[in-house]
C-alpha cells in the first residue's frame, strides 16, 4: 500500500466525495467516491466505480481505505 493511501478507523474522518476501496480480507469488492457517512452508526455509502450503483457498507464487516483519485481495481 503506497503512503498516499490509508486503512480507515474513523469514520468520522471520511469526507463525502473522497473515494474508498472496500475490502473483505485479501479481495478488493467495490471501490468508489463516497456518497454519504453516518459515523454514529458505523455506516458509509460509497458510488460503485464503473456502474455508479449505491452501496451501504457496514465498516465493521469489511476493511476500508482511503484511495487516491487514479486507483481502480
Amino acid at each position: 500500500m503506497s503512503s498516499s493511501e490509508a486503512w480507515i478507523q474513523d469514520l468520522s474522518k471520511v469526507a463525502h466525495g473522497g473515494r474508498m476501496e472496500v475490502w473483505d480480507q485479501d479481495q478488493l469488492l467495490y471501490a468508489g467516491p463516497v456518497d454519504q457517512v453516518d459515523p454514529a452508526h458505523g455506516v458509509v455509502w460509497i458510488l460503485e466505480d464503473g456502474i455508479g450503483e449505491r452501496k451501504m457498507i457496514h465498516a465493521q464487516q469489511y476493511h476500508l481505505r482511503h484511495c487516491s483519485p487514479d486507483c481502480s481495481h
